[in-house]
C-alpha cells in the first residue's frame, strides 16, 4: 500500500535512503552523498511536513518519494510546456532488493492520481543525467523531457521531465528554435542574424531564420528538439484551437538581405492549387528591422506599366528595372504584399516576415546575375506574368509610436499587431494561437513565473496558453491567423 509517512517511520526511511545512496555509489553513480543530500534532517523535515510518501509491503518500505509544491530556483529557467498548477516529485527511491518490480511506476501512478484530486494539472521533476534507470522510468511513464538544469555541486546537467495530468491542462509559451536557409540557397544572405539576434548560424550567407515553420526539411522546433509538425500532431486543438487545421497555414521568418533578392511574385491560392500540386498561395507582410542609409525595395510597378510592357522589357535584360517601383524604407516600416504584387527586398535590409505557409514563389528577374560557374538562376517569367497584378499600388505603413497594442494589419490570411511596452503590457488572449516575437529584450510573465525574453526570440503562444504579460521597455510583434 502507498501511504503518507509518519514520525514512527523516520528511522526506516533514513535507513532506506542510506541504503540506496550506498548502492548508487557502488554502482558508479555519484548522484548523492548521504548526510549532505539527502540527510536525516532533510528526510525528517519531509515527514514532518506530511510530504513523504511510502510504498509498504508486509510492513517493509519498498519505495519512498516526496511530493509537494516546492521546487529549486533553477526550475524557473526550464521551458516547461505544461500547466499552471504543478506538483513536484523529489527523492524517489526504490529499495535495492525491490528494484525491477515496477514499484517506481506504481509510485508515479499514485502521485498522479493524488495530485489530480488536489487540483494539480501537471507533474514536474528532475534527475541526474547519469541515472539511466531513472530516465528510463520517467520516459517509460510517458513523461516529456522539458530541458535541463545545473546545480553548483555537479558539473553534469540534471534533465527535467513533465507530464500533463488533466484534459484541460494549458500549454505554456514555447520558445521556438528556428531552421535556417543559407549558402547556395541564399547567396544574397549575410551574418546579421547572428550579430543582431545571436542566432546560431554556421554560414555568413545565411538569408533566412524560419522562426515558425512546418516546411519539409525546414521545421522549427521546441527547446526539446521536437518539430512543430510533431507538436501539432500531438496536441492539435490544445495548440491551435478548436478550429485547428491539419494543414498549418502560416510561416514566420527573419530575412537578412546583404544583397538584393531577385524580383518575385507569388500566386494566390487558386492558381497555386491548380499549378503547384495543391499548394497554398502566398500572401505576406514585412516589418523592416534594419535598413542601411538610402536602402530601397521594389514594391509593385511604376504607374502605367502593363503586362505587355513587362514582357517586352524582359527581352532586353536590365531594361525591365525601369518598370519597377522602388520605395525607400526605414526601420519599423510595415509593407503588405498581396498575392500578385511584384516585389524584391533590396540590399542592406533585414526584416520580419509573416506569410502563408508556402514556398510558391516565381522569380521574374534576377539582375542578370551569375554564379561562380557563370550560370544564371532559373526564372519563371510565364507564370510570373500569369499571376502578377500591375495595378497594385501600396505604400509602407509607419510603425505605431504610442505605447500599448496597435493592430497594424488585419488581412485574409493573418493579423499583425505591434506591442510597444513601457513598463508592463498584458497581451490580448486570442481565441486561437499566436506568434510573439521580441524585438527588444523584455520579460515574459505568465502562470506566476517571469522569464527573460532575448532580442529576436519568437514564442509560439498556444490556444490554451495562460495570460501573458510583457515587462520592460521595447517592442514586440504579435502575429496570428484571422479571427
Amino acid at each position: 500500500m502507498i501511504i503518507k509517512a509518519t514520525e514512527q517511520d523516520c528511522g526506516a526511511v533514513c535507513a532506506l535512503y542510506r541504503e540506496v545512496t550506498a548502492y548508487m555509489t557502488q554502482s558508479g553513480l555519484n548522484q548523492w552523498t548521504y548526510g549532505i543530500y539527502p540527510s536525516d534532517e532533510l528526510l525528517f523535515e519531509d515527514i514532518q511536513k506530511g510530504q513523504m510518501v511510502l510504498l509498504k509491503e508486509d510492513g517493509a518500505i519498498k519505495a519512498a518519494m516526496v511530493m509537494n509544491t516546492a521546487c529549486d530556483a533553477e526550475y524557473a529557467s526550464v521551458p516547461w510546456l505544461f500547466g499552471v498548477n504543478p506538483i513536484f516529485m523529489h527523492r524517489l527511491v526504490v529499495s535495492e532488493k525491490a528494484q525491477g518490480k515496477g514499484y517506481g511506476k506504481k509510485m508515479l501512478a499514485w502521485l498522479c492520481e493524488e495530485a489530480m484530486k488536489q487540483g494539480h494539472d501537471c507533474l514536474r521533476l528532475d534527475t541526474y543525467s547519469r541515472n539511466d534507470k531513472a530516465i528510463a522510468l520517467y520516459e517509460g511513464f510517458g513523461m516529456r523531457r522539458a530541458g535541463e538544469i545545473f546545480f553548483p555541486w555537479k558539473e553534469e546537467p540534471f534533465p527535467c521531465f513533465e507530464k500533463r495530468l488533466t484534459a484541460d491542462c494549458p500549454l505554456l509559451p514555447i520558445p521556438m528554435t528556428p531552421a535556417f536557409r543559407f549558402g547556395k540557397e541564399t547567396p544574397w544572405g549575410g551574418s546579421k542574424l547572428k550579430t543582431v539576434f545571436s542566432k546560431p548560424i554556421t554560414d555568413d550567407r545565411t538569408g533566412e531564420s524560419l522562426e515558425v515553420s512546418v516546411l519539409p526539411g525546414l521545421n522549427s522546433r521546441d527547446p526539446a528538439g521536437v518539430t512543430l509538425s510533431d507538436l501539432i500532431a500531438e496536441y492539435k486543438e490544445k495548440l491551435l484551437g478548436e478550429n485547428w487545421q491539419a494543414t498549418f497555414p502560416l510561416l514566420l521568418k527573419f530575412i537578412d538581405a546583404k544583397e538584393a533578392l531577385s524580383v518575385q511574385v507569388h500566386p494566390d491560392d487558386t492558381y497555386a492549387f491548380a499549378n503547384e500540386n495543391g499548394k497554398l498561395g502566398k500572401e505576406e507582410a514585412w516589418v523592416v528591422l534594419q535598413a542601411d542609409e538610402g536602402a530601397t525595395l521594389i514594391y509593385g510597378t511604376e504607374k502605367g506599366v502593363t503586362k505587355a510592357d513587362l514582357r517586352e522589357a524582359l527581352k532586353n535584360g536590365r531594361a525591365v528595372e525601369k518598370c519597377m517601383r522602388k520605395v525607400p524604407v526605414k526601420p519599423l516600416d510595415v509593407l503588405f504584399m498581396p498575392a500578385g504584387c511584384i516585389h524584391a527586398i533590396g540590399g542592406g535590409i533585414m526584416l520580419y516576415e509573416i506569410q502563408q505557409s508556402s514556398d510558391a514563389t516565381y522569380r521574374l528577374y534576377d539582375y542578370d546575375r551569375t554564379d561562380k560557374a557563370g550560370n544564371k538562376r532559373e526564372l519563371h517569367i510565364d507564370k510570373s506574368l500569369d499571376v502578377c497584378d500591375v495595378s497594385i499600388r501600396l505604400d509602407p505603413i509607419p510603425a505605431p509610436k504610442k505605447p500599448g497594442i496597435t493592430r497594424v494589419l488585419e488581412k485574409r490570411c493573418f493579423i499583425l499587431d505591434s506591442a510597444l511596452v513601457e513598463g508592463e503590457l498584458k497581451l490580448e488572449k486570442p481565441s486561437t494561437y499566436a506568434f510573439l516575437t521580441v524585438m527588444d529584450e523584455l520579460e515574459l510573465i505568465f502562470a506566476g513565473v517571469q522569464v527573460h525574453a532575448p532580442r529576436g526570440q519568437t514564442y509560439f503562444l498556444p490556444a490554451t496558453c495562460p495570460q501573458v504579460t510583457l515587462a520592460g521597455h521595447g517592442r514586440a510583434l504579435v502575429a496570428m491567423p484571422p479571427l
